[in-house]
């Protein structure tokens, strides 16, 4: 059935894609075949119901020879056609989103045909139209290697000095995309080696900085084109800070090129960027350390406060991504900027992950402000099946309960709690190990608080000796405090 295979291809298209491609299969230009013309009315007939699964060969014939007996492989080459302008139509779309590589190959029909004025002019302004989109980016160096092999294709074969001259060009050009790519792709290798503990280590990956002399190919270009040697040196020092940095002097390195260019780049290389600083905090193999959340925080600040954000296709800022710095700025106590930040970009967020992003990050920064009394309307507005969100928001309202002294709610709170987690079949056994502890200990305090009793030291015992369970920090904060009162 591989020839209906286009059938599912063509149902991929949007709705303007398909009426775009109808008009293709009608241009003169295109096709002159009458029964790819007749396939094409047939098609847009049941558009949208296109589905290699429903249309059968049969329908195809009928529709397209009329009666008769029905012959599979006339319908199998006439969908073979079909396949091809298909193809030769997505051709098309990518191009038009591609203006770069369109006026290449304007340019180079313009060289087939002798026309080398015209083509000297168009790379003159395929290069303006790049330096100014792409300004100080990866991309770039890509597009100024191919403009000068364009431009050494133009030069006359006995123009011995320009030829000399484009070479030299080239030659920069071509090392700093060689280096560049090279670097990015063994980051990318050690940031996945890392996650997924590869133990089949490709051995020029694996040691490519003892392969090759980087620092000395840096320093060349350094000295060349100064400003061309910082996105290779980013990449470098990226890498060195996963692989041979115990001190954390590479990772400062990096930091700091990144930073002190950060209005230079795109925001496409500043994200690339940004997701690299964190890898060499994540996945650095070189160091063992505690993972330092505040100098991570300080990085997404930078960052932030430079309006450098990531987002999607339709222009929203991740709701994890959202998350995940407002949560490392509570953590480490920089509220007010958290605050600030929740609020700035709540409107930025993806409609449908809105509410219940924001209002969980609400509830939580003011249970770290101790604003009790503001926790409750937040959560009470969250509605949503995830089970990790479901557990927390509970861990929270207990909490709350508890500083609120609504002692007899934070009880059937934590029944409830119990409750869900033993009905929940979709609550891994990693996520339960954190939470029996949390209400086991919570349970005696909440009984402790109703009695009027302080907890024995036998708890206190339990709760010392126990390091993986939840908000241990605050439970001892909160026994020590009820002790002491008694």
């Amino acid at each position: 059935m591989a020839q209906k295979s286009v059938l599912k291809l063509i149902s991929s298209f949007s709705e303007s894609e398909f009426r775009r491609f109808i008009d293709m299969l009608n241009s003169p230009f295109h096709n002159k075949r009458g029964d790819l013309l007749r396939l094409s009315r047939y098609l847009d007939s049941v558009y949208p119901g296109i589905n290699e699964d429903k249309i059968s060969y049969e329908n195809i014939y009928l529709n397209v020879y009329g009666g008769g007996k029905v012959n599979i492989q006339v319908v199998k080459n006439l969908l073979g056609r079909l396949n091809d302008l298909a193809e030769t139509f997505l051709i098309q779309i990518g191009l038009e989103k591609d203006s770069f590589t369109s006026e290449m190959l304007l340019t180079k029909e313009f060289i087939r045909r002798n026309m080398n004025d015209k083509a000297i002019k168009k790379v003159g302004k395929i290069k303006r139209t790049a330096e100014e989109m792409e300004k100080y980016s990866v991309e770039l160096y890509r597009k100024l290697y191919e403009l000068n092999e364009l431009k050494y294709e133009m030069i006359p074969g006995d123009m011995n000095k320009q030829k000399i001259e484009a070479n030299k060009e080239t030659f920069y050009d071509a090392l700093r995309l060689f280096l560049t790519t090279l670097l990015r792709i063994a980051n990318t290798y050690e940031n996945y080696r890392f996650v997924e503990k590869e133990e089949n280590e490709i051995e020029l990956l694996d040691n490519i900085t003892d392969y090759i002399d980087f620092e000395k190919l840096l320093e060349l270009i350094k000295k060349t084109t100064p400003k061309d040697h910082v996105i290779p040196a980013i990449y470098y020092y990226s890498l060195l800070s996963k692989t041979k940095d115990t001190n954390g002097k590479y990772r400062e390195m990096l930091k700091s090129l990144a930073f002190k260019n950060i209005n230079e780049f795109r925001n496409m290389d500043n994200i690339e960027f940004w997701q690299n600083i964190f890898a060499s905090y994540i996945f650095s193999r070189s160091n063992t350390l505690p993972v330092n959340i505040k100098e991570l925080h300080e990085v997404n600040k930078e960052y932030i406060n430079n309006n450098v954000l990531i987002r999607d296709e339709s222009g929203y800022i991740p709701d994890a991504s959202y998350h995940n710095i407002a949560m490392q700025a509570i953590s480490v106590g920089d509220l007010k900027w958290a605050e600030d930040f929740i609020n700035k970009y709540k409107n930025e967020l993806e409609p449908a992950k809105r509410e219940v992003t924001y209002n969980f990050l609400m509830g939580y920064y003011n249970i770290n402000c101790k604003n009790y009394d503001r926790v409750i309307p937040y959560l009470n507005r969250i509605r949503t099946n995830d089970i990790p969100t479901n557990l927390t928001i509970r861990s929270f309202y207990i909490r709350t309960y508890y500083e609120l002294g609504y002692y007899f709610e934070a009880e059937s709170a934590i029944d409830a709690f119990r409750k869900f987690i033993k009905a929940n079949k979709r609550i891994t056994k990693e996520t339960l190990s954190t939470y029996p502890e949390f209400l086991y200990f919570t349970a005696k305090m909440v009984k402790s608080k109703l009695s009027g009793r302080q907890l024995d030291d036998e708890i206190i015992k339990k709760i010392d000796g126990n390091d993986n369970f939840l908000n241990k920090k605050w439970i001892l904060e909160k026994i020590k405090e009820f002790n002491y009162s008694m």
